[in-house]
């Protein structure tokens, strides 16, 4: 009897287990405003692409090293269904870890940072780099838009997680990023 007890709390635990993550899935895919059923029939009929590219080979293992900010990974996956769903496209991760050398080459022309130094959110795995350079003025505004009415840097600046700029000569670039503090860095309902 008391056999039959603990397999019933164990049943009752997984199924608890399946219900979480499935509202979890279900939360995440109402945020970024896709019907989740569409991407179960999308899987099933192996139709969903990877959604993210990389530049450079090593840029994979960055992606995947437990020094990256886990922050930055639900953002990228948020943002890469949204974009292959709203434009057919995928992601191209161009830079994610930067060393102080790239740093200073990046900004060699920047009179501010010839006077002060400053660091970036890459030299603390706290930043993602990608390609812009195949979507539209358009997709780009919808693509900021998007990950600004989702995701809050925080609420004490006014730095947002997604932004388009350019750096030096090095060209135009979607910028994610992260608080440093793990603190204020949050999903917006």
């Amino acid at each position: 009897m008391e056999k039959l007890i603990q397999e019933e709390k164990k049943m009752k635990s997984v199924l608890e287990n399946i219900r979480h993550k499935f509202q979890e899935v279900r939360e995440m895919h109402n945020l970024i405003g896709i019907e989740i059923e569409e991407i179960y029939t999308m899987i099933n009929n192996k139709k969903l692409p990877e959604l993210i590219e990389f530049k450079h080979p090593h840029l994979k293992d960055e992606l995947y090293s437990e020094k990256l900010d886990n922050r930055l990974l639900v953002i990228l996956y948020a943002l890469s269904t949204f974009v292959y769903f709203n434009f057919k496209k995928i992601l191209i991760i161009t830079e994610i870890f930067r060393t102080q050398e790239l740093q200073d080459l990046y900004y060699r022309d920047n009179l501010e940072y010839k006077i002060k130094k400053w660091y970036s959110v890459h030299q603390y795995w706290r930043g993602i780099d990608c390609s812009v350079y195949y979507f539209t003025d358009k997709e780009q505004e919808k693509i900021i838009e998007f990950l600004n009415s989702r995701f809050q840097y925080s609420e004490f600046n006014d730095y947002k997680v997604g932004l388009i700029h350019s750096v030096s000569d090095f060209g135009k670039h979607l910028h994610l990023q992260v608080d440093g503090l793990h603190l204020y860095t949050k999903i917006l309902k």
